[in-house]
């Protein structure tokens, strides 16, 4: 932590690691040396989070359309 020594010029990363049953994460994000880690992960979060189902959907399913697709059809539903 900071209080050992840490990093020396503030923090410059983030990440964010989430693994449920299956044997690979669910969500595996991270921000490497930026000057605001934590707003661009949760820029990043924000962009991948509606996608997670079509990332566990696709590959079980070749015949669902590319991501732009699926999701405007999606959000389209929602209305």
């Amino acid at each position: 932590g900071k209080a050992a020594g840490g990093q020396p010029n503030g923090e410059t990363s983030s990440g964010l690691f989430v693994v449920d049953r299956d044997p690979y994460a669910m969500v595996d994000l991270r921000v490497d040396l930026h000057p605001e880690p934590v707003a661009e992960l949760r820029r990043l979060a924000d962009a991948y989070f509606p996608l997670v189902d079509y990332y566990n959907l696709r590959p079980r399913d070749p015949s669902v359309p590319p991501a732009a697709e699926w999701l405007a059809a999606r959000r389209q539903r929602a209305r």
